[in-house]
């Protein structure tokens, strides 16, 4: 998985999406960690929350070369 997640995340940053400092491996870590939030009430909102505070680190910030 941490292969295909490489490959991903590579064309993304080829297409100015997302930052280029950020390993396969953290990205990985950081879904697997979402996914332990299945076992509280709630958690899908949970997640939803977690999944866009996720990408908005992703993105490129402003100045930042695409």
């Amino acid at each position: 998985m941490t292969g295909a997640v490489s490959e991903l995340m590579s064309a993304a940053v080829a297409a100015g999406e997302i930052r280029d400092d950020i390993a396969p491996e953290d990205m990985m870590r950081a879904l697997i960690g979402m996914c332990y939030t299945r076992q509280q009430p709630g958690w899908r909102d949970k997640v939803i929350r977690l999944v866009d505070v996720f990408l908005d680190g992703l993105r490129l910030r402003s100045g930042e070369a695409k």
